[in-house]
C-alpha cells in the first residue's frame, strides 16, 4: 500500500509562480476556457462563459463556425487571436 503524502509535503505549483496568483482559485477566476472541435467538415471554435447555476457553459452566441478546407494552424492562430483580444479588453 502507498500512503497518500500530506498537503505539507507537496512541492509549491509552478502555474501560481508563472501566473503570478496566490491559490488555485484565484487562477480560476481570471482563467478562459476555449474549445476547439470539429464536427462535420467544420471547426468551431467556441469560449465559455460562467454560469448561473455554477461552473461554466459554452457561449454559443459567441461561437465560430471555420470550414474545414482552412488550415488547422490558421484555426489555432485564429483561437489564440480571440482569446488574447478578449484578454486585453
Amino acid at each position: 500500500m502507498v500512503p497518500t503524502p500530506a498537503r505539507d509535503s507537496f512541492p509549491e505549483s509552478p502555474l501560481l509562480k508563472y501566473a503570478r496568483v496566490k491559490s488555485h482559485s484565484a487562477f480560476e477566476k481570471s482563467a478562459q476556457t476555449w474549445k476547439l472541435s470539429k464536427k462535420e467538415g467544420v471547426y468551431f471554435i467556441c469560449p465559455y462563459q460562467s454560469s448561473k447555476y455554477g461552473g461554466s457553459e459554452e457561449d454559443s452566441d459567441r461561437m465560430e463556425a471555420i470550414p474545414d478546407d482552412v488550415p488547422l494552424e490558421s484555426v489555432v492562430r485564429r483561437l489564440v487571436d480571440s482569446a488574447s483580444c478578449k484578454t486585453k479588453n
